[in-house]
């Protein structure tokens, strides 16, 4: 399994760097392929999180940037899969498992608030991931950029 995800991912990061919307629908429709029943809390959390970065991307692609737009699918999308990411991850430190994975999941997550101007809630996910690893510098330099 952890393979099939390493392949998914270069897969869905190609497509990002060269912003193919057609690959990244793809690449949505095969995470939709998956069993998610038999796969653990981790794996889980990683398609999520997968899913999450795809709409992210299409969000951007779309060049629909109305930071506080009402109506935004892509945006919707990709908050409620970083939810459902931490959601899958929630009894578990970061240390527990092995990655980075909920510090990116919680710094993604607070990064999209902060676009859609949910600026309070962006800062209590930030100091949540700075909470857990103090010198993660995504969190760090994210939050900066929103107080300045």
């Amino acid at each position: 399994m952890k393979l099939k995800l390493e392949k998914l991912a270069s897969w869905i990061d190609t497509s990002i760097e060269t912003e193919d919307i057609q690959s990244l629908n793809s690449a949505l429709a095969n995470i939709e392929s998956f069993d998610r029943k038999t796969l653990t809390d981790l794996e889980n959390a990683t398609l999520d999180f997968y899913t999450a970065n795809v709409f992210s991307c299409l969000r951007q692609a779309s060049n629909d940037r109305k930071d506080f737009a009402w109506a935004n699918p892509n945006v919707d999308n990709e908050i409620y899969f970083l939810r459902s990411a931490l959601n899958y991850l929630r009894n578990s430190s970061t240390r527990e498992i092995g990655t980075d994975l909920k510090l990116r999941i919680t710094t993604n997550l607070a990064n999209v608030l902060n676009h859609v101007g949910r600026f309070t809630e962006a800062i209590e996910y930030w100091d949540q991931a700075i909470s857990d690893i103090p010198e993660f510098s995504m969190a760090i330099g994210n939050r900066g950029m929103a107080l300045f």
